[in-house]
């Protein structure tokens, strides 16, 4: 992904991010957004998003997941 200011790629600590919702319109806008400078970031911007849940993934590998999903050791739930 490209910083609109700059043209240059953006700088994120996110390697992957998966979105999940009902309308995959959402899915679209939403894994876009959500790409900001840290995981937590990312996180936090989503959760306070209505019916939108998502997994992310640091470029170490941490596997992270909004409030309305749960990680049981590898398998993501709902919660």
């Amino acid at each position: 992904m490209l910083d609109a200011r700059t043209g240059m790629p953006i700088t994120t600590e996110v390697a992957s991010l998966t979105i999940i919702s009902e309308q995959s319109v959402d899915g679209e806008i939403w894994s876009t957004a959500g790409f900001l400078p840290s995981v937590a970031e990312a996180m936090d911007y989503i959760n306070v998003q209505a019916g939108i849940e998502a997994v992310a993934v640091s470029k170490l590998g941490e596997v992270s997941v909004t409030n309305g999903l749960v990680d049981q050791g590898g398998m993501i739930v709902p919660a």
